[in-house]
């Protein structure tokens, strides 16, 4: 038996065909690696822009640690009065910092807003404040009017008639329990 016939004894046939299928899946290892870091590349460029973009919105938005209660803090929030109906519909339709899940805080989100040592009666993160009278979402017990909170006395409950205009702060993130009719200190 010759040794070219033997598979087990190299010669350089043998070694040609080998080094020839190497080189076939050396171009397919550098393809699939060329494939993969251009892969990475987009998945970094994508999170670098996606971070970016919500950047710009992040000092429209605050969060309350003590909460965990994701608030708007737009200028538009102390500029704007709506009724009742159009605060709701506002907030349902509000697309803040990429989220869309907005809604009317009920009387005790916005109860934790207040804090009466504070400038305009409201805690530090809020940037945008006023002493005007904010729309929550728990409605009194006549359904033709809601309650809110009028910062100019801290922590003033009050309700209105839902066709009266007052300012509304949208809010995300698990709902509070309501504690009736909320946790503020004074009378209607």
């Amino acid at each position: 038996m010759n040794n070219q016939d033997n598979p087990n004894v190299f010669t350089p046939k043998n070694t040609g065909a080998n080094l020839q299928s190497t080189n076939k899946y050396s171009n397919d290892i550098e393809k699939y690696n060329s494939m993969e870091n251009s892969m990475r590349s987009f998945i970094i460029h994508f999170l670098l822009i996606s971070l970016f973009m919500c950047n710009l919105n992040a000092d429209d938005i605050v969060i309350d640690s003590k909460t965990n209660l994701m608030w708007q803090d737009t200028e538009e929030v102390i500029l704007k009065k709506y009724n009742f109906e159009n605060a709701l519909n506002y907030c349902k339709k509000l697309n803040l910092a990429g989220y869309q899940d907005w809604r009317v805080p009920n009387g005790t989100e916005l109860a934790s807003l207040v804090d009466s040592i504070k400038e305009m009666n409201t805690i530090d993160i809020i940037k945008n404040k006023s002493i005007g009278i904010f729309w929550t979402s728990t409605l009194h017990k006549n359904k033709t009017s809601a309650y809110t909170v009028w910062f100019q006395y801290s922590s003033r409950k009050s309700r209105a008639i839902k066709s009266a205009l007052r300012y509304v702060r949208c809010v995300r993130g698990k709902e509070l329990k309501l504690v009736y009719p909320y946790h503020l200190i004074g009378k209607e």
